[in-house]
């Protein structure tokens, strides 16, 4: 009899740390609350499409326009746990200009190839001077986190990344606009948070976690060929 109630007992607590394994790592979002998102994310997103567009269109003021934002906004560079990768990507097989939004003072110098027209070329000289003169203040502690990733076409790429518990977290992405991208969250226990799986590149999800853990960010590529994409998170 006391060997029955003993497995029983082992039987309950088993139960209880499964379950606790498979617990959502998200707090119930609550009606009519409006999540402040980070400024820092937004503006990174807007800067990455302008850019795009500005190389797309041969348009020195939309790729200018990018980099003034870029100066105001704490950007530093995305150091993921862990990446994984779908499939190898052959970059040979399209010659595309990507916008770099980790390096403004590129954005201005490809800018000026593109116009000879006083006015823009004056734009440029005032946009330069202030990303030197916020350079210090860039990548601050609370500013977004951002880089860059290739993923092949019909492929996926995994970032693993913490998040802290109760804070609101973020993903964006911006593609280079030729393939549609899907982007997912998992929690440690593999669970789906959310997802964005709107048709086209740009993508953005938020949830807020119950405890600091890791999550696994899915950029998955619909399309045939491969796609450069730009990832932001708080």
């Amino acid at each position: 009899m006391k060997k029955f109630v003993l497995f029983f007992i082992a039987l309950f607590f088993v139960g209880v740390s499964f379950a606790q394994e498979k617990k959502l790592n998200v707090e119930e979002k609550k009606d009519g609350t409006e999540e402040k998102k980070s400024e820092n994310v937004e503006a990174a997103k807007v800067a990455q499409n302008l850019a795009n567009y500005g190389y797309a269109n041969k348009n020195a003021l939309s790729i200018l326009s990018a980099a003034e934002i870029l100066a105001k906004t704490a950007l530093s560079e995305i150091n993921p746990d862990k990446v994984e990768n779908g499939k190898k990507v052959d970059e040979s097989t399209k010659m595309k200009k990507t916008a770099d939004a980790l390096n403004p003072l590129s954005l201005i110098a490809d800018a000026r190839k593109m116009t000879n027209d006083k006015h823009l070329l004056a734009i440029a000289d005032n946009v330069e001077k202030k990303i030197k003169k916020s350079s210090s203040s860039r990548g601050a502690a609370g500013g977004a986190k951002a880089g860059y990733k290739t993923v092949a076409g019909y492929s996926y790429v995994y970032y693993w990344v913490t998040f802290y518990g109760g804070s609101l977290a973020e993903v964006a992405v911006v593609g280079d606009g030729d393939t549609d991208l899907d982007l997912y969250i998992y929690d440690e226990n593999g669970n789906l948070i959310v997802r964005d799986t709107s048709y086209g590149d740009n993508c953005y999800t938020s949830w807020r976690p119950n405890w600091t853990g890791s999550f696994k960010i899915k950029v998955r590529n619909r399309g045939s060929l491969y796609n450069k994409f730009f990832i932001a998170t708080n």
